[in-house]
């Protein structure tokens, strides 16, 4: 993408750069927090308490980094009517 901006205060000098993110939908997504994603050789896992009150290893694959809270795309399910809660 390409953005024109105004400029007519000269703050934005030539070969300055910025990232910007622009959502171009909105999805729900399931949110945890970044320190409850594990890694070893199988790959990255949360643990999580099920019904039975024992903690359960979960595969599951991960997505983008928002706001300190990594999005989980596949391996949980999330509302609050879940029968397992994340460690």
């Amino acid at each position: 993408m390409r953005g024109v901006l105004p400029n007519a205060d000269g703050k934005i000098l030539p070969g300055l750069y910025t990232r910007v993110r622009v959502p171009l939908e909105q999805r729900r997504a399931l949110l945890v927090p970044e320190v409850a994603v594990g890694h070893d050789q199988q790959g990255d896992y949360v643990l999580v308490v099920n019904d039975k009150n024992v903690v359960d290893r979960r595969p599951v694959t991960t997505g983008a980094v928002v706001e300190s809270r990594r999005v989980i795309a596949t391996g949980l399910t999330g509302g609050s009517g879940s029968s397992s809660t994340a460690c």
